[in-house]
């Protein structure tokens, strides 16, 4: 049997490669520095495609915003709201209707911001129940989706308090009687056929004080006199009083406020 001796110590045979591969730390740093580098361009590669591509996508995205643009820019959209003033504290049912001359894939009417009805197609209803607690602005709006583009229709419905007109000896036979409320209007403006059933009798107009108020009257083309006079108090509201001077005639006055 053959028998094998070991001549040499560990140290010995690790200097003797050493000096077969004296530069092995050197070959593997290189090749480690090789394998980085090419993480590094492999990186810069995939940035560069990411890049192109987000870029492509944003060219895509604006091309198609243009053709949504050309597709749908003749397109009409309103909202109507019917009554459009009516008095605070009473209840009223708003008709509203939202329109368009084109296809809407989408239509959203809002009161005050919040959605209260949906749907598509050309026209969109709805009825809202409201009462009013106090004067201004109920606002309302119909947003459409027509070719991928938004576009929104605007329509407010206002509350304000009752005018009041009429012929009587006292305030009492005119303000807060029914039958002397003018229809709802956010300003005097206007005529006023006046009837005085039997003479003599004062013409008397209230104005809530946050309203404009009048300025000027005619009749058949010639000044009609108002005097103002004391404030008066109708339901906690402040009226400002314009009564004529004198009384009048029985027959019909048509009176013009604020003849433009």
């Amino acid at each position: 049997m053959a028998e094998f001796y070991l001549t040499q110590t560990g140290e010995q045979v690790q200097e003797e490669l050493n000096q077969v591969m004296p530069n092995k730390d050197d070959i593997a740093t290189e090749v480690q520095a090789r394998i980085d580098g090419d993480a590094a361009v492999t990186q810069h590669c995939n940035d560069a495609v990411a890049a192109e591509n987000e870029r492509a996508l944003g060219v895509e995205a604006n091309l198609q915003h243009q053709i949504n643009e050309i597709v749908g820019g003749d397109a009409t959209v309103t909202l109507t709201a019917s009554p459009t003033t009516i008095f605070v504290g009473q209840q009223y049912n708003i008709a509203l209707t939202a329109s368009t001359n084109k296809n809407a894939t989408s239509i959203i009417i809002k009161k005050a911001g919040t959605e209260i009805a949906s749907g598509s197609g050309s026209s969109l209803q709805k009825t809202d129940t409201v009462t009013a607690d106090a004067t201004g602005s109920i606002s309302y709006s119909a947003e459409f989706i027509i070719s991928g583009v938004t576009r929104t229709a605007n329509r407010s419905v206002t509350a304000v308090h009752p005018i009041y007109f009429g012929a009587g000896l006292e305030q009492a036979d005119v303000l807060g009687v029914e039958a002397c409320k003018a229809t709802a209007r956010t300003t005097p403006n206007g005529t006023y056929n006046v009837t005085v059933a039997t003479s003599p009798k004062y013409i008397w107009f209230f104005v809530p004080s946050g309203m404009p108020q009048i300025t000027s009257a005619k009749m058949n083309g010639l000044d009609f006199p108002l005097e103002t006079q004391p404030d008066a108090i109708e339901g906690g509201v402040t009226y400002k009083v314009y009564r004529t001077p004198n009384t009048q005639e029985a027959g019909t006055y048509p009176i013009i406020i604020n003849p433009a």
